[in-house]
C-alpha cells in the first residue's frame, strides 16, 4: 500500500479559495503561443521558462482547462480516494504511468482536485498538472499545440527540459478513459507520455472506473506503465459519517425542505435526512455510499443499485460475469395503509428477472421456507417518486435498484 506522508489536511474552505489562484495560472497558460510544427526547441524553451517562473511564484498546480464543477463550495475532506491520491502524489520513488481505479460516482474528480490543491507547494519543485475528461483536448492545452499530432514531438523534450531544471511533473489524467477501452491511437499517445515521463523521472497517474481498465493501462508498455497498488474499488465508497456530512450540507437540506409543507418542523426534515441516509446506501454486501447516488436519490427518489461491470474490457479481462441483483423486502400492511418496514431483512434475488412474474418465482425459489403461498399469489408493489405504493402487474418490467 502507499505510505501517507502528509496526515493533516488543510481546511476545505482554504482549498476552495486557493483554486482562484490556480485558475489565474491556467488563464496565463492558455495564452501561450501554440506550436504548429515549426521550431520545437523554441516552443519547449518557452514552456519550460513559464513553468520555472510559476514555480518561483509558488504556482505549482496547473489545471489548463479548469473544472470548477468538480470542486463543491464545501467539499468533504479525507474521503478514501482523496487519501489514496495524496499518498500516491507524495511518493517520490515512482516514475512513469500508474493507473488507479474506483467506482463511478465516488467523487474521484473532486478527490483528485483536492489532493492536488492539498499538496500544492509541499515539494517546492514538484508541479502537479490535472487534465480531466477529453484526453486529446487536454493534451493540446497542456503542451500548447495546435493539433494533438504534435504532442509526441513536444512531450519528450519538454519533460527532459524540466528534469534538467530540477522540476518534477506529476501529471493526473482523470476521466480520460471512461469508455473503458483503449483504442490503438490512444494507446500510442499514452505510451509516448509513459516513456517520456519514466525516462525523466516524472509521474503520470491515470484514473479509471474499473480494475480491468487499470490493468489494461498497466499492461500498455512494460515497466513504464503499471497498475497502482491499492485496495479493491468498493473500499473507496464513502463511510456513513461522510455521507451524513454530505446530507447535512446546506444545498442538500434546502432540496429536502422543498418536500415539507410550511407547517412541518425541523424534526420532519431530520426524518427525511435519516431516511435518505438509509435508502441511499449501496445494496450489496459491501454497503457504503457513493455521493452521486446519494444526491440522485435526494433529487429523484431513485435508490442506488449495486455496480454492474463497466462496459469494455472490464468483464472480459476480469474473467467473470455479474448477474443483475434485485433487493426485495416484505411490505407490512397496518390500519393506516401500507408501511415499508426497514427493520425487516432484505432478500437478495441473484438471478436475472425481466418482469414481475419472474420476480415472484425467484422470491419463492430463494426463500421457500418463509413464503407460505405459491408464487402466483404474491403481490408485488413498487414505490413511486412521491412515496406512494402501487401494485405491479405480472408483465411489468423490474428495474434494478427499485424499491
Amino acid at each position: 500500500a502507499w505510505t501517507v506522508v502528509q496526515a493533516t489536511l488543510t481546511p476545505a474552505f482554504e482549498l476552495v479559495q486557493s483554486l482562484e489562484k490556480v485558475q489565474e495560472f491556467a488563464e496565463t497558460w492558455r495564452k501561450q503561443e501554440l506550436f504548429e510544427g515549426n521550431d520545437a526547441k523554441k516552443h519547449v524553451d518557452k514552456l519550460t521558462t513559464s513553468i520555472e517562473q510559476a514555480v518561483d511564484e509558488g504556482n505549482t498546480v496547473l489545471i489548463p482547462i479548469a473544472q470548477e464543477a468538480d470542486l463543491p463550495l464545501k467539499p468533504i475532506r479525507g474521503t478514501p480516494f482523496e487519501k489514496l491520491m495524496v499518498a500516491v502524489l507524495q511518493n517520490t520513488s515512482v516514475a512513469g504511468v500508474y493507473a488507479l481505479h474506483a467506482e463511478p460516482g465516488v467523487g474521484k474528480s473532486t478527490a483528485a482536485t483536492l489532493a492536488a490543491l492539498e499538496l500544492k507547494g509541499r515539494q517546492p519543485t514538484d508541479v502537479i498538472v490535472l487534465l480531466q475528461n477529453d484526453f486529446e483536448r487536454q493534451l493540446e492545452s497542456f503542451f500548447c499545440v495546435s493539433n494533438i499530432k504534435f504532442s509526441a514531438e513536444i512531450a519528450r523534450p519538454f519533460f527532459t527540459s524540466l528534469k534538467d531544471k530540477g522540476i518534477r511533473v506529476r501529471l493526473i489524467l482523470d476521466n480520460v478513459l471512461d469508455s473503458g477501452r483503449i483504442n490503438e491511437l490512444l494507446g500510442d499517445r499514452l505510451r509516448v507520455i509513459a516513456r517520456a515521463a519514466n525516462d525523466n523521472l516524472h509521474q503520470v497517474i491515470v484514473i479509471v472506473q474499473s480494475e480491468a481498465a487499470a490493468n489494461e493501462v498497466g499492461d500498455l508498455n512494460g515497466d513504464t506503465t503499471q497498475k497502482g497498488n491499492q485496495m479493491p474499488a468498493e473500499c473507496y465508497r464513502w463511510s456513513r459519517e461522510e455521507a451524513q456530512e454530505l446530507l447535512n450540507s446546506t444545498k442538500i437540506r434546502e432540496l429536502l425542505k422543498q418536500r415539507l409543507r410550511p407547517d412541518e418542523e425541523a424534526d420532519d426534515l431530520n426524518g427525511l435526512l435519516a431516511e435518505a441516509l438509509e435508502r441511499s446506501e449501496i445494496p450489496d454486501k459491501h454497503g457504503g455510499w457513493r455521493p452521486r447516488s446519494t444526491i440522485r436519490y435526494i433529487m429523484t427518489g431513485d435508490r442506488p443499485s449495486a455496480p454492474l461491470p463497466i462496459p469494455g474490457p472490464s468483464t472480459a479481462s476480469a474473467g467473470t460475469t455479474a448477474s443483475p441483483i434485485t433487493w426485495v423486502r416484505q411490505l407490512v400492511f397496518d390500519e393506516a395503509g401500507q408501511t415499508y418496514d426497514e427493520s425487516l431483512p432484505a432478500l437478495k434475488i441473484k438471478e436475472a428477472v425481466e418482469d414481475v412474474d419472474d420476480l415472484k418465482k425467484a422470491i419463492r425459489k430463494e426463500n421457500p421456507s418463509s413464503i407460505a403461498c405459491d408464487a402466483y399469489q404474491l403481490l408485488i408493489y413498487s414505490r413511486d417518486k412521491d412515496g406512494e405504493w402501487r401494485q405491479e402487474e405480472e408483465d411489468a418490467a423490474v428495474s434494478r435498484g427499485a424499491t
